[in-house]
């Protein structure tokens, strides 16, 4: 997945169109960072390349489980190596693991500001449905 953002050192200067990206996604336009493509490192493991690109499915304001991210990386058994993925996410905006929630339907715990911050993303993205 060659692109323009490196998951090992994000760049001090990002482009125009990736500060658009990001102000447009604050502004009530969750869609604009989607399609901003990613050069995850050849030393990822490659399960984890697996999560991050099923994460980047998951549609703005939506959520999913850790068992469908495993599923969809195929190995539906690998729920908490899924978990873990997510923890090693080093962009959470741009591969949004803020929108993959627990089985029961929790959001459950967010390592990339706690859950207020999950909150925050998910409604920015829904229109404040996760009040």
């Amino acid at each position: 997945m060659k692109g323009l953002i490196n998951l090992e050192e994000v760049p001090q200067n990002l482009s125009e169109s990736i500060k658009h990206s990001i102000a447009s996604y604050f502004s009530g336009h969750p869609d604009s960072i989607a399609e901003i493509p990613l050069d995850i490192p050849e030393t990822s493991p490659p399960f984890f390349k697996k999560i991050w690109q099923a994460c980047r499915t998951i549609p703005p304001g939506k959520t999913q489980n850790y068992g469908w991210l495993a599923k969809q990386a195929g190995n539906p058994k690998a729920v908490r190596a899924a978990g873990q993925a997510m923890k090693k996410n080093k962009l959470p905006l741009f591969i949004p693991c803020h929108r993959v929630i627990l089985s029961n339907n929790k959001l459950g715990n967010y390592s990339s500001g706690g859950t207020n911050m999950k909150k925050f993303f998910l409604n920015i993205e829904s229109g404040g449905a996760y009040e």
